[in-house]
């Protein structure tokens, strides 16, 4: 009798087990797929942000029905466009340049459904899309927001909510290379005027070198041809008095910085040689041109084809010069590409921008919108587009 207690009870004790399982079975959350949700509308959408006299905008939504709650991360997206085609970090990544961004985003990825997001960073947002010069900025100008939120691997969007700001400049390029310029009465027209592009020239970037983040500092070189007779100099700058500078203290080629006393550099011969700066550890040589074989070309003309189009100027007019170095200006409006081209169709290109080797029948410089004064070195290839504020 005790056994057939026993076995009942065994019995009823897993028919109340299976019913609670059944019951959780019931209330298990479902996992649901919403294809949007709801950006608040920002207290401030009825006014003008002044985005360089504030500190942050803050922007909230609704968490995405997605059946219970879920850590989903959600991210801003600006538009000066209305347009959420194709974001700026899509366009950064195509190498031809052509992809143009209609949006970008800001303020980072959240976890929460709130985001105050840092003034600059919108402004910085609307300059990856609008790539404004400083005389093109707007008074105001409408942008259009929304957010995306990225759960499960799928991505929904809100609804998107218009606001106006008053917008700033923003310098969107990499820091310059830090430019030492070569001067002399064997450079330019020779007259040690301090004018860039007439009797200064800033010594090449080379392909491959790091130059510093914040300093610009590296590895800078220029080749070309030095008659025995005619001296030269090395300046930071055009407007600085010759604060600094790089002269010799031996009338040769031992190189003394920042010496007001200093001698020219004479190299000892006639010839094509080779100049290697180290900016950062203010390193300096002039050696033999190895590379320099037989007579060298000289071209009478070069010019800019492709998407850009500029004749350049020879730069090496003083008396006696043999001319390998060509300059100009250029003002890029649409992002494209184009090579350069010498007086007997031979082309020069590469792949990198602002500044590279370029190889004879290289690849086409995929340039970028903007002003630059362009050098090119028809003996190295080197080439540099240095952006004109």
């Amino acid at each position: 009798m005790k056994s057939i207690f026993k076995i009942s009870a065994l019995l009823l004790c897993a028919m109340a087990v299976f019913a609670s399982c059944e019951d959780d079975r019931d209330n298990d959350p479902v996992l649901q797929e919403p294809t949007t949700f709801k950006l608040n509308t920002p207290a401030f959408s009825n006014s003008t942000v002044n985005l360089a006299a504030s500190n942050t905008l803050h922007f909230t939504w609704s968490q995405p029905d997605y059946g219970f709650p879920v850590v989903a991360r959600y991210e801003l997206q600006f538009s000066p466009k209305n347009d959420f085609s194709t974001s700026y970090a899509q366009a950064k990544a195509d190498e031809t340049g052509t992809t143009v961004p209609t949006y970008s985003t800001a303020g980072g990825v959240k976890t929460v459904c709130s985001n105050d997001v840092e003034a600059n960073d919108v402004a910085t947002a609307i300059m990856h899309v609008t790539q404004w010069s400083k005389n093109e900025v707007p008074a105001e100008q409408d942008v259009y927001v929304r957010c995306a939120s990225v759960f499960n691997n799928d991505t929904i969007y809100s609804n998107v909510v218009k606001i106006q700001v008053s917008p700033y400049w923003i310098n969107l390029r990499d820091k310059e290379p830090n430019y030492w310029y070569f001067i002399g009465s064997c450079i330019g027209d020779g007259s040690w005027g301090g004018n860039i592009g007439k009797d200064m020239i800033p010594l090449y970037p080379i392909s491959g070198e790091k130059y510093g983040m914040t300093t610009g500092d590296g590895k800078f070189s220029y080749t070309g041809y030095f008659p025995a007779s005619l001296g030269f100099k090395f300046r930071h700058s055009a407007t600085d008095n010759w604060a600094e500078q790089i002269g010799t203290s031996d009338g040769a080629l031992s190189p003394v910085w920042n010496d007001g006393g200093s001698q020219n550099f004479f190299v000892p011969s006639d010839g094509y040689y080779t100049v290697t700066c180290q900016t950062g550890k203010k390193e300096l040589s002039v050696v033999k041109a190895t590379s320099i074989t037989g007579t060298p070309v000289e071209y009478t003309s070069v010019k800019l084809e492709g998407d850009v189009n500029v004749e350049l100027k020879p730069f090496n007019t003083y008396a006696g010069a043999k001319n390998h170095d060509w300059v100009g200006m250029v003002d890029i409006t649409a992002n494209g590409s184009c090579h350069f081209v010498t007086n007997d169709g031979t082309k020069f290109g590469s792949s990198d921008f602002t500044h590279g080797t370029a190889a004879k029948n290289g690849k086409d410089i995929k340039v970028k919108v903007g002003k630059y004064q362009v050098w090119f070195n028809d003996l190295t290839g080197q080439y540099n587009f240095i952006y004109q504020e």
